[in-house]
């Protein structure tokens, strides 16, 4: 497919409607097996969006304004497009059903177990599907869809995590944090972004708590030795920390029974070092955090024993 010259393989002429534009793309993403030719559907969708640039072009020229640039598209058709359409042509009923069916659709993946086969593919095509349809241009629709999506996107994660990233880049929910437009799911959905992003950093070898990472997501060892307590124990308690507060679903990534040996590990460290650092218990045995429970057991004892006697 020629991403330079969509209009013949969308089967629609040069146009400045981006309704046309929506519905042959809907029309198209209906003929893709998108499970075994994820391919076509990636190539669509650039036809999709470059024929939206080219529709903004032709209409940039018509009104005698200069044409948007590559780089600029995106925010145009995220931001300005909707705004300037007329109402839909389509009939009514109809398009509501196709709303309802691809939202069901939607639904099924993401909630009802067992209900319909789920794929990252599969839920991208009904997301994207869902998005280009024309009767969004309604602003009730358009408004009810967008909290709709934002709050199953929000109660499914990670299984909604490959609708993300479209639907927020489709709204633009990166501006809306804080302000009064601000809605249920915002907020989670940003943040699992922010997770998604976090996650593919920690897997790129370069990185230095890849390691640690990699590492937390085998399986936890019966035992650890010293070596090993040096080599990443460090590593592995600030990417622990860092992750619990700046992207907490990236925990669900690591294995829960390695986690727990080792904040077992770590607590029993910062406790040993604690101790350490107190001067009248610095003069004490070196001691491990169990063997200080038992002495701390014992002089309790004797504190008893002293007290019973005196009293």
């Amino acid at each position: 497919m020629s991403a330079r010259a969509p209009w013949k393989e969308l089967g629609i002429a040069p146009t400045s409607d981006i309704r046309v534009i929506r519905s042959a793309y809907a029309a198209k993403l209906k003929l893709i097996d998108v499970d075994h030719d994820p391919e076509s559907f990636h190539a669509l969708r650039s036809l999709h969006d470059r024929a939206l640039q080219l529709a903004h072009n032709i209409r940039a020229k018509e009104s005698g304004q200069m044409a948007v640039a590559d780089h600029e598209f995106a925010e145009y058709d995220r931001d300005t497009a909707p705004g300037d359409l007329p109402a839909p042509t389509a009939n009514e009923p109809d398009a509501i059903a196709e709303l309802n069916d691809l939202r069901q659709q939607i639904w099924d993946m993401l909630v009802t177990s067992g209900a319909n086969p789920w794929s990252a593919n599969s839920l991208a095509v009904a997301t994207q599907r869902l998005l280009a349809l024309p009767v969004l241009d309604q602003i009730d629709v358009a408004d009810d869809t967008e909290r709709w999506l934002a709050a199953i996107a929000a109660e499914n994660i990670p299984r909604s995590d490959p609708m993300i990233d479209m639907l927020i880049g489709h709204y633009g929910w990166h501006k809306l944090v804080g302000s009064i437009n601000d809605f249920y799911g915002l907020a989670v959905v940003l943040q699992r972004q922010s997770d998604m992003e976090c996650s593919a950093r920690l897997r790129n070898p370069s990185h230095r708590w890849h390691q640690a990472f990699s590492y937390l997501q085998g399986e936890a060892a019966d035992a650890f030795d010293d070596t090993e307590k040096r080599r990443i124990g460090n590593h592995i308690a600030l990417l622990l920390d860092s992750i619990r507060f700046h992207n907490p679903t990236v925990e669900s990534e690591l294995n829960p029974r390695h986690v727990e040996a080792w904040d077992k590990l770590i607590a029993d460290a910062k406790l040993t070092k604690a101790l350490k650092q107190d001067p009248l218990l610095a003069a004490l045995p070196d001691l491990t955090p169990a063997q200080w429970i038992g002495f701390a057991i014992f002089l309790f004892g004797v504190f008893n024993l002293v007290a019973s006697k005196l009293l």
